[in-house]
């Protein structure tokens, strides 16, 4: 699982009842606490902050960037904020310079 996967699931409204409801249910399955206690190790370890980071991008920057409100801005929207929770960017600057690197103002196609 990438980390921001594993963020975002940490990141759910409700975890600490759907991490004790798991529990619960492996204890009366399989007994495998693995993933349940992987993940439990994790809320721990990280910061809400770690977890759910304020976007370094929003709507309004992309308008800025010169892309027009639409589908295109959820998908860089995701990546950016898929990035940011991997470690890859870390401020807005960096966010900026990689969505003009990464998509084309005016096209509904990515770059990559």
């Amino acid at each position: 699982m990438r980390l921001s996967t594993l963020k975002r699931f940490l990141a759910s409204d409700g975890i600490v009842e759907l991490l004790a409801l798991a529990r619960l249910d492996a204890m009366a399955s399989n007994k495998d606490m693995t993933a349940v206690e992987f993940c439990e190790q994790k809320l721990a370890e990280l910061s809400a902050e770690q977890i759910k980071p304020p976007p370094l991008l929003r709507g309004r920057d992309l308008i800025e960037l010169g892309f027009e409100p639409g589908p295109l801005f959820a998908e860089i929207l995701q990546a950016v904020g898929d990035a940011q929770l991997e470690g890859t960017l870390t401020d807005r600057e960096q966010a900026t310079e990689w969505v003009k690197q990464h998509y084309e103002v005016g096209s509904e196609k990515s770059e990559g």
